[in-house]
């Protein structure tokens, strides 16, 4: 069991199986399998930001992007009809919350509620958005922001600086029994995948892809282990985890926690 040892977490910014099918340029942007440019939101990692940065309000939307035929899309080039008529370039469309910004974008019954003013473009910023600008931003500051935009009711923030995109939001951590694992597709070939447990499938994970192709080749061990796994949110209505990432293997603990 050493070799677990070495799991550690490198980066909040790990990229997931999403966008392991993007394409990446120099200035920080990505290109969809649609062939769209777009500016991915990477997670704060806690380090000294120098320089000029734009701090921003975080909404729970779903992020739209009109395609080069004219067509809305979401980041997983999913068509999104009812927002075909919307003023839609690059935003996140709002509606008060996470539910029902999603329920009034995919029911066909609900496209006459989808409005103008429920997208916050986010390149060029939306000024309802915007919380201003910081110079060498600090840790400290970065939490008290942070704590101001919640006490709001905003998700979180997210700090810019031309193609640098950062957010910084409140994470759940919760211990996990893996029920199934499975092997990765693309360029995860030969790598786990995902973990299956009773909230879902955990995709994301803060480790390298030698630490996923590791798992992979030691995935027997893993079945009805506890796994450690970072969440946003728990859909209580779908009884699964929003944004899971798993953080590492728990052999200390034999019994899982019950949302």
């Amino acid at each position: 069991m050493k070799w677990f040892g070495s799991i550690v977490i490198y980066s909040l910014c790990f990229l997931s199986i999403e966008s392991n099918r993007m394409q990446k340029n120099t200035c920080g942007r990505w290109k969809d399998t649609c062939g769209r440019w777009w500016v991915k939101v990477n997670y704060y990692k806690g380090e000294d930001l120098r320089g000029d940065w734009m701090v921003t309000y975080k909404i729970d939307g779903v992020r739209l992007l009109r395609g080069k035929d004219g067509k809305v899309y979401t980041r997983n080039g999913i068509h999104i009809s009812n927002a075909d008529k919307l003023p839609v370039t690059d935003c996140e469309y709002f509606a008060g919350d996470w539910n029902e910004s999603v329920s009034q974008l995919r029911n066909e019954s609900r496209a006459s509620e989808c409005i103008g003013n429920n997208c916050y473009k986010l390149s060029p910023i939306d000024p309802r958005l915007v919380i201003g600008m910081y110079t060498n931003i600090h840790k400290d500051l970065m939490d008290k922001l942070l704590h101001q935009a919640l006490l709001k009711g905003y998700e979180g923030i997210v700090v810019r600086k031309g193609d640098i995109w950062l957010k910084h939001v409140p994470t759940r951590s919760v211990d996990l029994r893996v029920i199934d694992v499975i092997e990765g597709t693309g360029k995860l070939k030969g790598m786990i995948g995902a973990f299956v447990t009773k909230y879902g499938r955990i995709g994301s994970m803060a480790v390298t892809a030698d630490e996923r192709k590791r798992l992979w080749e030691h995935r027997s061990e893993l079945i009805d282990k506890i796994i450690q796994v970072e969440y946003r949110e728990f859909n209580k209505e779908t009884q699964k985890l929003r944004f899971p990432r798993y953080i590492r293997t728990r052999f200390d603990k034999e019994v899982e926690d019950i949302l």
